[in-house]
């Protein structure tokens, strides 16, 4: 009898055991599968510590990681400060600093062992997101081939991520990608190449036009381009996790961050986005010290006046045809038609003419939020578009609107820009002007011709088109006596950032 009271005991303890060990089970998984994201933040080159960088973690969390990883305002991460030397003698360091490859080289081991830290917790995160920016972005580079070649104890593709910003291993780009296996010996720097594009992990590279570490000029004979890549380090390479990131309000650079028109997916995995450039860092030195000197209103005009005519020359040094994370080094002489130079550089001149009476009369409309993306325009287009950006400031102060370019074009009803008549471009593109060259102006766009007009994706949202005009004494009579007939015409297109 006690046998038997002894073996139902014990077959009922097993059997609590065994429920026992499967709730634990279960509880374990879920919490495996259901715990809170981190993200691993590396400072840039002279901030080892971010922790101790004010508004640097919260800031490019908010502008960077939350954007564009699986930390968002819904899950947001656990930031993880990690520290890596981000030395670079002898600038940043003093004499006894490391060199850049040393400090790069420590900076990974760093990197691996907070992640793999992670990795093995007891309570794993369900998502690891690495964010590097300058320096630490070629510490992620190295740490992601690391990985790649050795998948056995990497992180599935599913877990961790990466966002880089000033990236100076951008494939098309990055100076440290323009020349790959150059070495600096009296620097300890090596130009280690291209991030890798084909780990399966989900990749985001962040860049300003124009920074001089990760949107550095291909054709380093532009001697023009060169020094606006330098200035681009100076003024914009600093900025990124500022509160004012050269010249863009937060919201600004979220939204310009966010707009599809400065987005290139590469691959299925990475992601490239470029944020225009609202001024040339290279005439920004002159900016400041007209505003510091109280002349900046003197000083605007002319310079607006003078920037579409360099951003055009700035543009030679660069091939934005070339998606950015296809590796492209260092070129040359850039191929350039002088036929289609010599219009954009008329283009550019209407359009520097246009920006600088803008500033002299003033806007009519409030700003754009980002600089607008390129459009597909052809010379004779972009002419048209300063002439009616003239115009329409000029009408602003009472002054008659002119034409310098057809005669034949729709009139106006009335001197007033809100009762401009609007009319599509009739050109096809033959070459973008210094104000459409975003940095997302690959390939030209198609365009669709009919009997009257030529359209253009940029012709959907251009300023219509001023039409020559005088001084009417009626609207009502200058109406009824415009008519108006045009013959389609074409033009060969070719891709003016050559």
């Amino acid at each position: 009898m006690r046998g038997m009271v002894r073996s139902v005991l014990v077959a009922m303890l097993t059997l609590v055991g065994a429920l026992l060990a499967a709730f634990t089970w279960s509880m374990s998984t879920t919490a495996i599968l259901t715990s809170a994201p981190v993200a691993l933040i590396m400072g840039g080159t002279g901030t080892p510590d971010p922790d101790q960088q004010p508004g640097y973690i919260p800031n490019v969390q908010t502008y960077y990681i939350d954007q564009f990883s699986s930390c968002t305002f819904a899950a947001a991460c656990d930031p993880i400060s990690v520290h890596t030397p981000e030395q670079f003698w002898p600038v940043f360091g003093g004499p006894s600093a490391l060199t850049f490859d040393q400090s790069v080289a420590q900076g990974v081991i760093d990197l691996d062992g907070v992640l793999h830290t992670e990795m093995n917790s007891a309570d794993p995160p369900s998502k690891i997101v690495i964010f590097g920016y300058s320096q630490s972005g070629t510490i992620t580079t190295l740490e992601l081939r690391n990985l790649q070649a050795n998948p056995a104890t990497a992180p599935p593709a599913g877990q961790l991520e990466a966002v880089i910003i000033g990236d100076p291993n951008r494939p098309n780009g990055g100076i440290l990608a323009r020349a790959p296996g150059l070495v600096i010996p009296i620097l300890g720097v090596t130009f280690s190449g291209p991030i890798p594009t084909d780990t399966g992990y989900r990749v985001t590279d962040i860049s300003f036009q124009y920074d001089g570490i990760s949107d550095t000029p291909q054709y380093p004979i532009d001697l023009l381009a060169d020094l606006n890549a330098l200035a681009g380090y100076v003024y914009e390479h600093s900025s990124y996790p500022s509160n004012n990131p050269y010249g863009y309000t937060p919201d600004q650079l979220i939204a310009a961050m966010n707009d599809p028109a400065n987005q290139e997916q590469y691959n299925a995995n990475t992601l490239f986005v470029t944020i225009p450039a609202k001024n040339l860092p290279v005439l920004q030195p002159i900016r400041d010290l007209a505003t510091s000197i109280g002349v900046g209103f003197l000083a605007t005009p002319i310079l607006d006046l003078l920037q579409p005519t360099l951003r055009t020359l700035v543009e030679l040094g660069y091939d934005r045809t070339i998606p950015y994370g296809q590796p492209t080094t260092i070129g040359l002489i850039p191929l350039v038609n002088p036929v289609t130079l010599g219009l954009s550089l008329v283009g550019s001149a209407f359009a520097g003419v246009g920006a600088a009476l803008n500033d002299v009369v003033g806007e009519l409309a409030p700003a754009a939020t980002t600089p607008a993306p390129a459009t597909t325009n052809s010379p004779i287009d972009n002419l048209n578009l300063a002439v009616n950006k003239m115009n329409t400031n000029v009408a602003s102060a009472q002054t008659p609107n002119i034409n310098l370019l057809s005669p034949k074009q729709t009139q106006l009803t009335s001197t007033s820009p809100s009762t401009l008549t609007p009319k599509k471009p009739e050109k096809q593109n033959l070459v973008r002007a210094s104000s459409d060259f975003s940095p997302h102006a690959t390939k030209p766009k198609e365009t669709s011709t009919s009997s009257s007009t030529t359209t253009t994706k940029a012709a959907a949202t251009a300023t219509p088109t001023v039409a020559d005009t005088t001084p009417a004494a009626s609207t009502k009579t200058d109406a009824t006596k415009a008519t108006s007939k045009t013959n389609p015409q074409s033009a060969s297109t070719a891709d003016a950032s050559h």
